[in-house]
């Protein structure tokens, strides 16, 4: 009888818990110590085992289930790996019980959410029993029971829930870029790059974003006839996007603006058109859809000053993302700050921003950006930028959250209910 280890506290292992409670299937939660005495492990505290109480013997008797959460070089998990103790994600964790369902699987460096929630909004208009799972805050683990053959399931991975999955095979995968990130939990950036990787041999069709020349070099296309491609810069891509216009088709979407969301939009069309999707409904969709919180979101105007919500923005390459948005003129007032990964700040010099950094990672973002001025917290930040008399303010951390919030979307909450104090017209 298999008994499963679930290694960390986060949601997805908690979600796993209550699975595994209610099929009657034997498990134990292994925990650092300070995390022992956590008010969401109340119900499972005779399950407990802790980091200083655990005899390494005893882990061949398990099955690991690790949260994404813990790195891949965490002493028990490199113990488990050297001596071949099976060690799965959540998501494997759930496939074991249901592999069923026609798989959507979108990762990257980048975007993943807005993709994953266009897509979901897309296939939910024509398809009700579609599912919108994973990374993105729903873990699969939920829906098992509701899961069959005709299922959809838009499935946001990370590369951390990448590792340790080993029977996803999507109907098709996505990678929409890849760029360094997460440096402090990985061995190297060719680790990362490989996780996220791993999706492209497993799909039956794989779509590859011909302008990112980290997936363009890792990727052979030559020999492989499951991939198509789409690209805003090569017309020989399958889809191409230019000027509004995929493949003489006319596409709209006011609500998602700059360079990263043309992309975003290039990936849901795609695979829209390849698996279906009426094209009045694709389009309506697209043009239809408002974004996601704490994603470039327009919060209102003060004054003369445009105000955007951007926290889920964690690395430097997502805040040029938002950054590039805008047109060169327009004066920027960005926030940033938080806790670093390790990543390098110098790629969002630009003429038109002024930088207000907080937290953590505030010393080193002056590091790689002299002029930036520093403060305690966002809201300091944000009281200072207050002061200048027109442009944007763009809260885009380009760091996590975790020195000063729980995630970035408590960070997220935060900044709009501060925007909302000082009086906003959000409408304008």
């Amino acid at each position: 009888m298999i008994k499963y280890l679930l290694y960390g506290a986060g949601i997805s292992n908690l979600c796993c818990a209550k699975f595994l409670t209610k099929r009657k299937i034997d498990f134990e939660f292994l925990v650092k110590d300070e995390e022992k005495d956590n008010e969401v492990l109340g119900r499972f505290k005779n399950k407990i085992i802790t980091i200083s109480n655990l005899d390494y013997e005893r882990l061949k008797d398990y099955v690991i289930v690790r949260s994404p959460g813990i790195p891949h070089f965490d002493n028990v998990l490199k113990y488990c790996y050297e001596n071949k103790i099976k060690v799965i994600s959540e998501i494997e964790l759930a496939l074991s019980f249901n592999n069923k369902g026609k798989y959507i699987v979108i990762t990257g460096s980048n975007g993943k959410t807005t993709v994953v929630s266009l897509l979901y909004n897309i296939f939910k208009s024509v398809y009700p029993s579609t599912v919108l799972a994973g990374n993105i805050g729903v873990p699969l683990i939920e829906f098992v029971d509701q899961i069959n053959d005709d299922t959809n399931v838009i499935l946001e991975i990370s590369s951390f829930q990448l590792e340790d999955t080993y029977s996803l095979k999507p109907l098709i995968g996505a990678i929409l870029n890849l760029t360094p990130n997460h440096l402090n939990h990985v061995e190297s950036i060719e680790y990362y790059y490989q996780s996220k990787l791993k999706l492209v041999e497993w799909s039956k069709i794989f779509i590859l974003n011909f302008d990112d020349e980290n997936l363009y070099k890792y990727i052979y296309i030559n020999n492989n006839n499951n991939i198509i491609s789409i690209s805003l810069n090569n017309k020989k891509a399958h889809f191409y996007y230019s000027n509004g216009v995929i493949n003489d088709v006319e596409v709209h979407h006011p609500f998602l603006i700059g360079r990263h969301n043309r992309y975003n939009v290039l990936f849901s069309y795609a695979i829209g058109v390849l698996l279906n999707i009426p094209k009045d409904i694709l389009l309506k969709k697209i043009e239809d859809f408002k974004g996601v919180e704490f994603r470039l979101q327009r919060l209102g105007k003060y004054k003369n000053l445009i105000i955007y919500n951007d926290a889920k923005s964690t690395t430097p390459e997502s805040t040029k993302a938002a950054l590039d948005a805008f047109n060169k003129d327009t004066k920027i007032y960005l926030l940033l700050g938080g806790r670093t990964k390790n990543l390098d700040f110098s790629i969002l010099k630009k003429d038109n921003v002024k930088y207000y950094t907080y937290g953590e990672a505030k010393e080193e973002i002056k590091k790689y950006i002299p002029q930036a001025l520093i403060f305690n917290d966002i809201k300091d930040a944000f009281y200072e930028a207050l002061k200048e008399k027109e442009g944007v303010i763009l809260l885009s951390p380009a760091c996590a959250s975790f020195d000063q919030f729980s995630s970035f979307v408590e960070r997220g909450k935060y900044f709009t209910n501060l925007v909302k104090e000082v009086g906003i017209d959000e409408n304008n």
